[in-house]
């Protein structure tokens, strides 16, 4: 697994290459900021893109913005009430 060009797990211990993930889908980090500037404008805040069907959300300015664009496409779901 990789995070940010860096491996962080790496199970068999076999050398692993380090690739740009953004090419791996067809598409360069310049097109992707680009992409994702123009969303929204370049408003600050949390974004999020979908290298593979090569789709950019705006997520908004908090970390709840963040959860609540993930659920609403499905991905997670809510956290039990501590009742």
């Amino acid at each position: 697994m990789k995070e940010n060009g860096r491996v962080f797990y790496n199970p068999t211990d076999e050398p692993t290459q380090l690739t740009n993930r953004a090419e791996q889908f067809g598409t360069t980090d310049q097109n992707v900021a680009i992409e994702l500037f123009r969303i929204n404008g370049g408003k600050p805040g949390y974004y999020l893109a979908n290298l593979r069907d090569k789709k950019y959300y705006y997520c908004g300015q908090k970390w709840e913005d963040v959860k609540a664009k993930l659920r609403e496409l499905g991905i997670g779901r809510d956290e039990p009430s501590s009742s």
